[in-house]
């Protein structure tokens, strides 16, 4: 089996394509479950915030944590140590961020995006609707999700900082001037 593979790899000019040998899957193996139980620790120590995707900066570590734990496991030139002081620092930036961000109204706009209100009493706001590349098709399908089955019920529908649409059935006249802060 072993030559056969071998000869499959070579006639696609790809060597170790399939298997390399042992040591590396034991590597790899054993990197993955050390990566996986330090991983949960780290998060759990910086907080839920830190698996959470609220905002644009928190999907890029998001991701960035993927990319790094996924190197930490396949790639011989990432050790353990590189790997998790790569999520040290990622996890640390987001935590002193989010710290700043929570005193600093100008350095919490600067990073999140605002709202925006796509439809309102009745009506589309067709320039949110293409500014935010959404269609009415999508705010129906909010309106469906929230139980709902006719737009007359709705007083709004809010595209969140994160991408949520948020279905408002009825407001107050205090937060009817809240939403249309986003209009």
């Amino acid at each position: 089996m072993t030559d056969f593979i071998n000869q499959m790899e070579n006639r696609i000019n790809q060597p170790n394509l399939i298997f390399n040998d042992w040591q590396t899957v034991i590597r790899v193996a054993l990197s993955g479950i050390v990566i996986y139980f330090l991983l949960i620790l780290i998060i759990n120590l910086y907080g839920k915030r830190s698996i959470s995707n609220l905002s644009m900066h928190d999907y890029v570590v998001t991701i960035a944590m993927g990319s790094i734990v996924g190197s930490t496991i396949i790639s011989k030139d990432a050790s353990l140590i590189d790997g998790i002081i790569g999520i040290l620092v990622l996890l640390s930036l987001q935590f002193l961020v989010t710290f700043l961000a929570r005193d600093d109204s100008r350095f919490f706009r600067a990073l999140n995006s605002t709202p925006s209100v796509l439809f309102l009493d009745g009506e589309f706001i067709s320039k949110n609707l293409k500014a935010n590349r959404m269609t009415q098709d999508e705010v129906y399908s909010a309106i469906r999700e929230q139980g709902q089955t006719t737009s007359d019920q709705i007083y709004a529908v809010v595209i969140e900082s994160n991408g949520n649409l948020s279905v408002i059935k009825s407001a107050s006249e205090h937060y009817k001037k809240e939403i249309t802060r986003f209009l």
